[in-house]
């Protein structure tokens, strides 16, 4: 995020879905939190408007190593996703060989 002469910071904004300069809201937006039994988890959360479509939303800074753990655990998550619906296929084909070899036999049986 940078800075602008213009009175906002360069950054996302959730409802252009673009970069666009925000403007930090009053001083009662802003606060740090973190989660119960995760001592490693803290932000400092804060209000902002965007300055091209006037919407409020809350921004969260945290640490970067968060966000990479974050990303991290996403692409498991997909890549898990992926793997199950490959499995649920291929049990899929597999039940309709076995149905096959089924008819074999018995075929193999009646001679």
């Amino acid at each position: 995020m940078s800075k602008k002469r213009t009175g906002g910071t360069c950054m996302y904004c959730p409802h252009c879905k673009r970069n666009t300069v925000c403007k930090a809201s009053n001083s009662a937006d802003r606060r740090v939190g973190g989660w119960d039994g995760q001592q490693d988890i803290r932000w400092f959360r804060r209000g902002r408007t965007c300055l091209t479509c006037q919407r409020y939303f809350t921004s969260a800074e945290v640490h970067e190593e968060l966000v990479r753990e974050l990303f991290k655990h996403r692409v498991t998550t997909q890549n898990n996703e992926a793997l199950r619906s490959q499995l649920r296929d291929l049990r899929s084909v597999l039940r309709d060989q076995i149905q096959n070899i089924d008819v074999i036999l018995a075929t193999d049986a009646d001679d």
